[in-house]
């Protein structure tokens, strides 16, 4: 008998820990549409031969969760694969971890700068910011948005590989003179 309401309390106790954490992964993705993103260019452009970004975040007011840890990693989607920029880990104020920590009550900001190797397939990519919480050994997509439809990659639209230069004959005149009669 008394075997059987150990059990019964050990049962009680995990499935009202996992229903809390649920609960509050689930408050945070309801709330998710209220976190701003921002990223420095939109379309993402093309300087030397890759692509950098900086993005920017603000989590409002009671949005992160005490005991939450939040991983947030931009992803550039092209033609059927994914590329990952460096992410970032961030966490509540109850998570005994070396993450940058977002106050509960106040909320915070983070920033994140990084830059991959170009593609030609990458010029019809899609920048797609994702962000996993986790709650012990729960983990659960909050955010995903779109940003950037595009890249910007004029300088491989330039064929320079034979290295010869063409010139030809224009009409270019550096002045122009117009003259008119008065009636």
């Amino acid at each position: 008998m008394k075997t059987s309401f150990k059990y019964l309390a050990i049962m009680v106790a995990t499935a009202v820990l996992v229903f809390t954490g649920c609960k509050d992964l689930e408050k945070m993705q309801k709330m998710a549409d209220q976190v701003t993103l921002s990223v420095s260019t939109s379309p993402v452009e093309m300087h030397g031969d890759s692509i950098e970004i900086k993005l920017t975040g603000a989590f409002p007011a009671k949005f992160f969760q005490k005991k939450v840890t939040l991983e947030v990693t931009p992803v550039l989607k092209y033609g059927g694969q994914e590329v990952a920029f460096k992410s970032l880990t961030m966490q509540g104020e109850d998570v005994e971890a070396n993450n940058k920590v977002i106050p509960y009550e106040s909320g915070g900001s983070f920033e994140i700068v990084d830059k991959i190797a170009f593609d030609p397939a990458m010029r019809e990519a899609t920048l797609v910011v994702r962000g996993d919480a986790t709650i012990k050994d729960e983990k659960q997509a909050v955010i995903e948005r779109e940003f950037a439809p595009g890249v910007i990659a004029t300088a491989t639209l330039l064929d320079f590989t034979d290295g010869k230069v063409i010139k030809a004959a224009d009409n270019f005149e550096r002045v122009t003179y117009e003259t008119k009669e008065a009636k």
